[in-house]
């Protein structure tokens, strides 16, 4: 009897399950069926880049009838075509009625629209429907109607009921190709100067070459065509110049080598490219000097010491080489300057930081010697005692200056032959016998010089041979000696 009683309850909570079941987990024959798809594009102002609506219409399922879950899908949306996809957003849901869109899982050629269930009330909707969605769409391509364009198409798959629309062609799209402005945004120039010793950096010189390196950047080089870039140079050589740029590179990079040709005033440049003309550009160079020597430079004087006779050849006995003096002048008034050395045992003398350019050098003689010749490396003439010499920045100047023994007063000694005559000698303290024998005329008759050593009691000889073993090489003055001669003969000595 109870079980009657309360039989309708159980038949009212059976049938409720059913229904909550339907809304949550929608079925294929209740999903709705897209019926079609239109899409109208139009311009935003800024180039290529377009709003466009994109409207999905449906059909309700089972029938048409208005169920409480029959718009609880999932509409996929792909696009295909030379177009990305910006920002989407829902502009109208279906019926409002508890009824609810949103877009996921967007990618720049695709999306997805879901539409949701609202309470327990349900989504009801009439029997045809729609969503529509607004799209933000680049065109990155020619599209059609224009020549080799493409169409820009949508399909939109329902998740539920599997059906497919489209593909529906945009409208209203189409593709500007950007203007390429030939002209750089800029064009720089920096040239590096080699170091001068004493000048402050970027300090270039008459005649110096410079490299230089140009730098024109344009704001794009999508489609940049190739092309050439005109310099005009003032003050510097090569006076104009032309480099090319090829097609589609930004930043252009060409280099370039001048040679100022103005002291005292920069070199400056101008350049053409893309019909604008950019000027004054020199990056890098401070200030031009005068060509020739740089204040400041400074080179070396070497003087190397050869002792002569009369005839400028190597004199005999090795004479002493050392005690010569030599001076270098450079400038006049304040920039003046003199510079000293001493020749060593071997004849060199050196003389360091002589500005570059032109100078005197001038030699004081030890005693007893003169002048014979000044001959510098980079001349092939005698210059004589304080002639101008030149001297490079950085380089050694080697001067060759020949000394002979001063010409002093002789006299006449007459030396008896065949035979052997004892005669005082007049030549300074240490006078080379080879000396001694060359004033003996005629030239050939000499024999042997001889002179008694009482320390070591034995005589000291010299011989006009080079082969003999001679053991007295050096002479002092009033020293007693035996000239054998081999016929009459004269010996020239210094009067005293």
């Amino acid at each position: 009897m109870r079980i009657k009683k309360f039989g309708w309850l159980v038949a009212l909570v059976a049938l409720a399950a059913f229904v909550g079941a339907v809304a949550v987990s929608p079925r294929s024959v209740s999903a709705n069926t897209i019926s079609g798809l239109t899409k109208t594009c139009v311009g935003t102002g800024t180039t290529n880049v377009f709003t466009c609506t994109l409207t999905i219409n449906t059909l309700l399922g089972i029938g048409g009838l208005a169920t409480a879950n029959s718009l609880s899908d999932t509409y996929g949306v792909t696009v295909t075509g030379p177009v990305t996809l910006g920002a989407v957003t829902v502009v109208t849901s279906v019926n409002p009625l508890f009824c609810t869109a949103t877009i996921v899982g967007q990618t720049p050629t695709s999306f997805t629209v879901n539409v949701i269930n609202g309470p327990a009330a349900g989504c009801l909707t009439p029997l045809t429907a729609s969503v529509t969605v607004t799209e933000t769409v680049t065109v990155t391509g020619p599209v059609t109607p224009q020549t080799a364009g493409v169409a820009v198409t949508q399909s939109v798959s329902n998740g539920f009921s599997s059906t497919l629309a489209g593909p529906v062609t945009a409208t209203g799209l189409f593709y500007t190709v950007p203007t390429v402005n030939a002209v750089p945004t800029s064009v720089t120039k920096a040239c590096t100067t080699a170091a001068i010793t004493g000048q402050p950096a970027g300090t270039a010189q008459v005649g110096q070459t410079i490299s230089c390196t140009v730098t024109a950047t344009f704001a794009s080089a999508t489609g940049l065509p190739a092309q050439q870039a005109n310099v005009t140079n003032t003050n510097a050589t090569p006076a104009t110049a032309a480099f090319n740029c090829p097609a589609g590179t930004s930043p252009c990079i060409f280099t370039e080598t001048l040679t100022p040709t103005l002291a005292g005033t920069i070199p400056t440049e101008s350049i053409v490219i893309g019909g604008t003309t950019f000027t004054p550009l020199l990056t890098g160079i401070g200030s031009v000097l005068a060509a020739g020597p740089l204040p400041g430079a400074t080179g070396i004087v070497s003087v190397i010491k050869t002792i002569v006779d009369a005839n400028g050849n190597a004199a005999p006995g090795n004479p002493t080489r050392s005690g010569f003096t030599f001076t270098v002048n450079c400038g006049s008034g304040a920039s003046a300057m003199s510079g000293q050395g001493t020749s060593d045992g071997n004849g060199v003398a050196t003389i360091s930081n002589v500005p570059a350019g032109n100078c005197t050098l001038r030699e004081t003689p030890a005693t007893g010697f003169e002048i014979y010749s000044v001959i510098p490396a980079n001349v092939s003439s005698d210059i004589g005692n304080g002639g101008t010499i030149n001297v490079t920045a950085g380089q050694t100047l080697n001067v060759a200056v020949r000394n002979s023994q001063a010409q002093t007063p002789t006299e006449p000694v007459r030396l008896v032959g065949p035979a052997c005559n004892a005669v005082s000698l007049t030549w300074p303290q240490g006078t080379p016998v080879a000396t001694v024998a060359a004033s003996i005329t005629p030239q050939g008759v000499l024999e042997a010089i001889w002179r008694f050593d009482a320390v070591q009691n034995r005589f000291l000889g010299f011989s006009p041979n080079p082969n003999a073993p001679s053991d007295y090489v050096t002479a002092n003055r009033l020293e007693s000696v035996f000239i054998c001669v081999r016929a009459e003969a004269t010996l020239n000595r210094p009067i005293i």
